[in-house]
Formats: C-alpha cells, structure tokens, sequence
C-alpha cells in the first residue's frame, strides 16, 4: 500500500489529481484518484491506496506519473513522472514479440478459438488495451490492402507475465486469410515494465506494428502420425548413432514402430518439465521447440543438416493440435 500527497500551486480551478501508468513521454490508464482536501483545495491525497506487484515494478521503473485535470482539460493539464528515490531505469532491452500461436504463415483446419503470444520481457499490463490489437479476414483474396477486409471481432484479452492470451471464442471465422496486428505506435504503445516500448517490426528500435498471418482451410486434409513418421523421422531422425537402435541419443527412439511410445506424453530428457509431444500444445511440445531451434537445450535438430521445411513442421503442428493421435 502507498499513502500520496500532492500539493498544487496556481491551480485554484483543478477538479481532479490521479496517478496513471506509462513510461516517460507516454500515455496511459489511471491506476489510482486523489481525494481534494476540503480545508485547502490545493492539496489531494490518498491513503493506504492498493498497488499490486505489477504496478510496483511499473513504480520503481519510472513508469507511473500524477496528472491534475481542470474543466478545460480533463483529460490532464499537467503532468509529472513518478521518480522515486530506488528507481530503476530502462533496462535497454530490445522488447518484442517471441513467439505466437498459431504461427506466422501457418495453416490450419479450423478458426482458432485462441491467440497466444509470448513477449521477451514482461508486460505492463495496462499497456495492453483491445484498440492495440486488429484481426482482419482478407475477405478471400489472400490480400490486406484491397478495402474489403473485415475486421473480427470481439476480442477479449488476459495477459499475465509475458504472455498474452487472445480469445477469440466467440468471434465467427471462415476459410480465408487473416492478419493480427499489434500496433507499436501512437502515444500509448505496447510496454514492458522496464518501460521498452515494442519493436513490432523487430528492426532493433522502439515503434513499428508486430503483423502476423495465417490460414483456415477447412477443407486441409487431417495430418496422420503416418505421414510424420515417413515425412519427418524416417528421413530425418531415425538414422544410424541418432535416433535410433538400441540406444538412441538421449533414449528417444523415432524409428517406424517405436517413434510413438517414445514422445507422446513422454518427458523430454533435456528439460524433463516438457513432453517431448504434448497432445494439444505444439508450443509446449520439445520436439517441436528443437525442431524449430528455440530450446533452452542445445540446438536445432536435425543436427548438422538444414531445417526442416516449414510445411513440415507445421504439419507436425497441426497433428499435435488435432490430438496427437497414433492414426
């Protein structure tokens, strides 16, 4: 809790006092309003005021201001950052997005009833607001700047850490093309609670829109665990001194007959806390991660050949998201 006073001079026609929550030089939500003094209009307070962990982080990286609000001016007249005495300034990190599902360029059987992303810092909660974020169908043309996009809607937001969940549940999705959007610009950009503002084109600099597209295509054949196991493992993984024989690196046997008792379900050996194939969460799945390169172990597999192509791995995702089934 935080007990505040503020005190005004030349202001007799003030008509409100709060603290929002935004970096140096950015705009944000209130978090908090201070009563008036009725005995000395030029003094507003505010006792044993509530700040969760977040909103302490926020505090201690400069990143909460007080505003006072007259008639003419209600949304602020004046301003003044909140820079306490153990502040901690901008961590000098390049802030973007590290992962999202469904993919960039991935193509799947069904409207997704979720969005996920993941940030490389932290979030300022109240940074992120639905007028941030844009999901547009292409209106079936593959194509962004014809005019006859729609917009879908609604999307309601939860976010937590440095994550970012999208339900779009009750939104209504056909075959087509669509672009989410994530905008880095205007004056209340996305931001982590060092106070880094998004790099949504990822060019090393504050600002820029993060898009990603993928398709529906309802029509997608179902991918089966046949055609992973002849297009992915046998080609790629179940060769001689890897994974395969009697003592296949780190016990995963991907050859045909044993590939499936070895990963469904099973825990990785490099970071036991994953499945190597957890039904349902490609993310979440490590043999999807060291295929892609992004483990916290190691590096990308298959080892000294070429990534595999991207149809590839997203038919592999798309049979963990349909159950991971042995079919």
């Amino acid at each position: 809790t935080v007990t505040v006073h503020l005190n005004t001079e030349m202001l007799a026609d003030a008509t409100a006092a709060r603290v929002n929550i935004a970096p140096i030089g950015q705009n944000g939500p209130v978090l908090m309003e201070f009563q008036q003094d009725l005995d000395n209009s030029a003094h507003w307070f505010g006792e044993n005021l509530m700040l969760t962990s977040a909103d302490e982080t926020a505090r201690l990286n400069r990143s909460l201001y007080f505003q006072v609000s007259n008639t003419e001016f209600p949304g602020g007249l004046i301003r003044g950052q909140w820079l306490p005495e153990n502040s901690m300034q901008g961590s000098g990190d390049t802030f973007t997005v590290a992962g999202i599902e469904p993919m960039a360029g991935a193509e799947i059987a069904s409207f997704p009833a979720a969005i996920s992303l993941v940030f490389s810092a932290t979030v300022i909660a109240a940074s992120i607001t639905a007028a941030q974020l844009q999901l547009l169908a292409s209106g079936g043309d593959g194509s962004f700047s014809e005019g006859n996009e729609t917009a879908v809607t609604p999307l309601l937001l939860s976010n937590s850490g440095a994550n970012l969940a999208i339900d779009t549940s009750s939104a209504t999705g056909t075959d087509d093309t669509y672009q989410l959007t994530l905008l880095g610009t205007g004056d209340s950009p996305i931001t982590d609670a060092f106070g880094n503002v998004l790099d949504g084109d990822a060019n090393g600099e504050p600002g820029g829109d993060f898009t990603s597209i993928f398709n529906v295509m309802a029509d997608m054949p179902a991918v089966t665990f046949s055609f992973i196991q002849d297009s992915i493992f046998t080609p790629n993984c179940a060769n001689a001194g890897c994974h395969s024989g009697a003592s296949p690196t780190a016990g995963q046997n991907l050859a045909a007959g044993q590939a499936f008792a070895n990963i469904v379900g099973i825990a990785s050996t490099e970071v036991p806390a994953l499945s190597r194939i957890e039904p349902g969460e490609p993310d979440n799945s490590y043999l999807v991660q060291k295929l892609e390169g992004t483990a916290q172990v190691g590096g990308r597999m298959p080892l000294g050949a070429p990534a595999l192509p991207n149809e590839l791995v997203q038919a592999l995702r798309q049979w963990i998201n349909d159950g991971a089934l042995n079919n």
